[in-house]
């Protein structure tokens, strides 16, 4: 049994189809989306059909908590987070529906006891696990894979005898700019790998330019030597 995460889609439907072009390849049971579907990139109501679409399972990250609680928006932020022009765009259904997304889930496929969250194992929304963090400070207790996004930044690790898979972003990779991020958990090994999509950078500066911030669309001139990951082409 395989399965598939994604994270950090952030409104760039672009982005989240030509993953999902590539996922729907490689014979996962079922797609998982750890949070930030919204924010930055305009295409909310868009990155949802998709998801649905394909049944992907979803929770929130500190961007949908953000969405349905705008006065945790910080100000100096709300120009590029885009998140009030993200909620005029939704119908109160779709809020609904994310409203009702849990912040972590708990769960055993094929015997082997997994946790999904956002950020953090000790903060689901906000806490950043980068590839440099320190895994041995989080509790792993009945827990074997433990996966997460936030940081936009991917990678795999082991401490406490757990893996922790940070899956990367699809929509705003910020290792790589033009790089998608996702992972597949094959449940046999278990065996964790982390793929990645080649982004065109024209193709997102045609269809977005002037609808997000600059800074967003500075992110796809970043050029990591040796991303993680295997580039799917």
């Amino acid at each position: 049994m395989k399965i598939a995460l994604l994270s950090d889609i952030h409104g760039n439907a672009h982005a989240l189809s030509e993953c999902l072009n590539f996922i729907e390849k490689l014979n996962v049971s079922q797609i998982y989306s750890l949070g930030d579907t919204v924010g930055y990139y305009p295409d909310c109501r868009e990155v949802l059909g998709l998801l649905h679409a394909a049944n992907v399972v979803c929770q929130k990250g500190n961007h949908e908590d953000m969405l349905l609680h705008p006065e945790k928006i910080p100000s100096e932020s709300a120009a590029a987070y885009k998140l009030d022009q993200a909620r005029e765009a939704l119908t109160e259904d779709l809020l609904d529906e994310i409203s009702g997304w849990p912040e972590v889930r708990s769960f055993t496929l094929a015997g082997i006891p997994l946790q999904t969250q956002h950020g953090s194992p000790s903060d689901y929304l906000r806490g950043y696990v980068y590839p440099d963090t320190d895994l041995a400070q989080f509790d792993t207790s009945g827990v074997k894979i433990i996966c997460m996004g936030h940081t936009h930044r991917p990678f795999v690790g082991i401490a406490n005898g757990a893996t922790f898979v940070n899956v990367g972003s699809v929509g705003l990779p910020r290792d790589h700019g033009t790089l998608a991020a996702f992972a597949v958990v094959d449940l046999a090994g278990p065996d964790v790998r982390i793929y990645r999509v080649k982004l065109s950078a024209e193709k997102i500066r045609s269809r977005y330019a002037g609808h997000v911030d600059n800074s967003v669309l500075k992110c796809l001139e970043r050029a990591t030597q040796n991303p993680v990951g295997v580039l799917l082409k």
